[in-house]
């Protein structure tokens, strides 16, 4: 209708995942990759920018960084032209079949056998758990879609304590250097070049992390209900109906 502003309402995440992840966890995670280490979930699609990823590794790694990829994507078509990119990144990749929903001891076995590649792909259904322990335990997670109607892997990320790079469409919780690192073009070295300032700066990290974590806990669906509701009330009232 003529004059009427939309009424915005959030998607939210369970309040579990603000859960602190298990540090043993992440210890062995980071003893298994000591170096650089960067995670990406999501189908593979033209939008979730998979290609720039691949890149991105690919220019750290010429770079003389020690970048490894932990890759969660799908059996979507589009895994063909990133796989064909990372060959010509000259990296790589290793395929990793488990049953689903392995447990994270037997992931972490696999993935030490697998810790000399450039990029691993976990090619079965991650549970929870694991993907917060890598959420949380990675140097930066790649969220870096180029469309998201509302971006909840970067909340999901942010709740695990982990250092989110999200898109600059649909993610209105992100702010760059604060609680997240915000991704605007589809140049490869944008990503470099935040996670060099990153690696140099241990203290500005654990700031955004611990930022992103507060960002995250306004965003549980018991907060977003609560939002819900009093929209609802407002719109009862404009049509002269009180509610409670």
């Amino acid at each position: 209708m003529s004059g009427i502003n939309p009424i915005v309402i959030h998607n939210g995440i369970p309040e579990h995942i603000l859960k602190p992840v298990n540090k043993s966890d992440i210890k062995t995670l980071r003893r298994i990759f000591p170096d650089l280490l960067l995670t990406k979930v999501g189908r593979y699609d033209v939008d979730k920018r998979w290609v720039m990823a691949i890149r991105s590794v690919g220019v750290m790694k010429l770079m003389g960084m020690r970048p490894t990829l932990i890759a969660r994507g799908g059996k979507e078509y589009h895994r063909n032209e990133v796989m064909a990119e990372a060959a010509r990144q000259g990296l790589s990749v290793k395929e990793l079949h488990l049953p689903s929903k392995a447990p994270k001891e037997q992931v972490f076995a696999e993935l030490e056998k697998a810790k000399d590649y450039d990029i691993i792909e976990l090619c079965f259904y991650v549970s929870e758990e694991v993907i917060n322990i890598l959420y949380g335990g990675s140097d930066c997670v790649l969220a870096n879609s180029g469309h998201e109607p509302f971006g909840l892997v970067g909340l999901e990320v942010m709740a695990c304590g982990g250092l989110a790079f999200v898109g600059a469409t649909g993610e209105d919780y992100a702010q760059t250097m604060v609680n997240s690192v915000v991704i605007e073009t589809e140049n490869e070295l944008e990503i470099v070049e935040y996670i060099r300032t990153l690696m140099k700066d241990e203290q500005l990290q654990k700031r955004i992390r611990k930022s992103g974590k507060y960002t995250a806990s306004q965003f549980t669906w018991n907060t977003i209900v609560l939002d819900l509701m009093q929209k609802v009330r407002f719109l009862a009232a404009s049509h002269g109906v009180l509610i409670g």
